[in-house]
């Protein structure tokens, strides 16, 4: 597959090209940051930049709804401010507000993408990006609820102490659990014990096992393989036609 057709590949779309891409592009940056808030204080300010980033990237991604837009940007404002004065308070009586905001938010944009993704009549560059970020909107959203869980109930998980030196569960460790949960990994370094808490264990194994088997047979029955390689399947040129011999009388 040479350059053109990369381009014609990527140029062949439902969607304005690029709002998934971007969303995916800064929840990548977002995951790959975030386990290092504690070690590196000034990372702090760049993750509060990453997630307005992470807010606009998901508002233009929902943009192609008129209410869809609206009621993403009425959960995403509290939830941000709420964040924010979390972020400047001593205490974390914010966060009893802010959490749930939060969910609310990246649930509504989940569901917006999973519908566009599920809905688009062929696969392009743009619903593949899609499709990821709503796989890792999975794992943030079950953070969320795990720490919205220890907050009401402090005794929902125990851990290794040697996986949490200091001895104080936080949300970068929930982020670890969420997404170790997710793809089923399962070290045991921070264990559910709580009723509570093993429900939503499985229910997340459940979903994210779910989630791979069913995306992927929609990509499958949607793409063929033309769209993918173009040409790769291109039909083989039909033999010229030979005129029948004249008999002779």
């Amino acid at each position: 597959m040479n350059l053109i057709e990369i381009i014609r590949f990527r140029n062949r779309r439902n969607l304005p090209m690029g709002k998934f891409a971007l969303l995916l592009a800064v929840l990548l940056i977002t995951i790959i940051t975030y386990p290092f808030i504690d070690d590196y204080p000034w990372l702090s300010s760049l993750i509060a930049i990453f997630g307005f980033f992470t807010i606009l990237s998901a508002l233009w991604a929902v943009s192609d709804s008129k209410w869809a837009f609206i009621f993403t940007a009425l959960l995403a404002v509290p939830a941000f401010g709420i964040n924010v004065l979390n972020s400047l308070a001593e205490s974390d009586r914010y966060a009893y507000f802010a959490v749930p905001m939060a969910f609310a938010f990246y649930m509504l944009v989940n569901i917006k993408i999973l519908r566009s993704v599920v809905t688009a009549d062929e696969v392009n560059w743009d619903i593949l990006c899609g499709a990821i970020s709503v796989y890792l909107l999975l794992g943030m959203n079950w953070t969320l609820i795990y720490t919205f869980m220890d907050m009401l109930q402090p005794d929902s998980f125990t851990f290794h102490s040697s996986a949490i030196p200091d001895g104080v569960i936080g949300n970068r460790d929930f982020f670890f659990f969420s997404f170790v949960t997710l793809t089923t990994l399962g070290y045991g370094d921070i264990v559910p014990v709580g009723v509570p808490a093993r429900v939503f264990a499985v229910l997340e194994a459940i979903t994210g096992q779910l989630y791979i088997a069913v995306i992927i047979g929609k990509i499958i029955s949607v793409s063929p393989m033309r769209n993918v390689f173009p040409g790769a399947t291109a039909k083989p040129k039909a033999a010229a036609k030979v005129a029948p011999p004249i008999s002779k009388s």
